[in-house]
């Protein structure tokens, strides 16, 4: 039995229907097929349908919210505009006034920087006078201390050459001293001659006595020699006497050459004393001069009044020292 086949429908062609020619239903499959095709195309026209109102309704809805914001664009325009307007003048108004008080801000610095500008010329002017006056002071304080030391130096050489002229001095005392010693000794040395020369004499007037009590009778030539040896003696005591002062002078002289030379040994230390201060003072002077010539601009450097009255009695000390070992 030859079996029937139904034909198939391709895409593009129309499906068979029961009323057309070829079309033969063995079993319902196909109408079932047919059926539940025709199910699914009636559903998907129901979606497109739905979908189609829908869209026509968004269509709607869209074409009445445009409308809507064109008339509340149409409405709210100017009021916006206005506002845009109102914010864009109060932004431009803040701005100009930010800049005003940037620009007078700016203009109160530069005035107090100006001020401070004066200020601060008034001030070097002030300092520049002050350095000034220091300055001068300082060149007038050492040309004073120039001059002072000039002076301390010229004394020191002065007292230096004193010193050397009394150490001369007191060599020549002493060389004449020495010279009055030995005067001294070649007196004692003659009074010493003298004496032995008075005993001699004395004995001999001793033995003319005992000749002339032995001879007193030889005559009148013995009696003659007996008064020339008594002359003799009277001489040789005169000649011894004045030996004697002249011994006694002779060592009042020693005695005052040596109390002068122990004063001017006291005077010659008390002077070297006094120049060994001088010197120390000139050079403190010297090197308190070299520490404030240093800094030039700095306010000069004044001796402290301890320090100053400490030399003044050092110095005074020594020579008052000096002094009264001269005296």
């Amino acid at each position: 039995m030859a079996a029937v086949r139904s034909p198939r429908a391709t895409p593009g062609t129309k499906p068979p229907t029961p009323s057309g020619g070829g079309w033969f239903d063995v079993g319902g499959k196909e109408r079932i097929e047919l059926a539940s095709r025709n199910e699914a195309l009636g559903e998907e026209v129901r979606l497109k349908e739905a979908q189609l109102r829908m869209l026509r309704v968004l269509q709607k809805t869209s074409a009445r919210e445009g409308r809507i914001d064109r008339w509340r664009l149409q409405t709210t325009a100017p009021v916006f505009s206005a506002w845009r307007r109102a914010v864009t003048a109060w932004r431009a108004e803040r701005q100009l006034e930010a800049e005003r008080a940037a620009r007078a801000a700016a203009m109160s610095a530069a005035e107090e920087k100006g001020g401070q500008v004066g200020a601060l010329a008034d001030r070097v002017a002030r300092v520049k006078s002050n350095a000034q006056a220091k300055l001068s002071e300082l060149s007038a304080a050492n040309q004073l201390l120039a001059k002072a030391l000039e002076e301390k130096d010229k004394a020191a050489v002065s007292l230096e050459a004193r010193v050397k002229h009394l150490q001369r001095t007191a060599g020549a005392q002493g060389e004449r001293e020495v010279e009055l010693s030995l005067k001294l000794e070649q007196q004692a040395d003659a009074l010493a001659q003298g004496e032995r020369e008075r005993q001699r004499l004395e004995a001999a007037a001793a033995a003319a006595r005992r000749e002339s009590d032995a001879q007193r009778e030889a005559g009148s030539a013995a009696v003659a020699n007996e008064a020339a040896a008594a002359m003799a003696l009277r001489t040789t005591l005169g000649a011894l006497r004045a030996a004697d002062s002249e011994l006694q002078v002779a060592r009042g002289e020693l005695a005052a050459e040596r109390g002068l030379s122990v004063r001017l040994a006291a005077r010659v230390e008390g002077l070297e004393a006094e120049a060994a201060c001088l010197k120390a003072e000139a050079a403190a002077a010297r090197t308190l001069a070299v520490i404030e010539e240093g800094p030039r601009s700095a306010t000069p450097r004044r001796m402290p009044a301890s320090r100053q009255a400490a030399r003044g009695q050092a110095g005074s000390a020594g020579r008052g020292t000096a002094r009264s070992m001269s005296l």
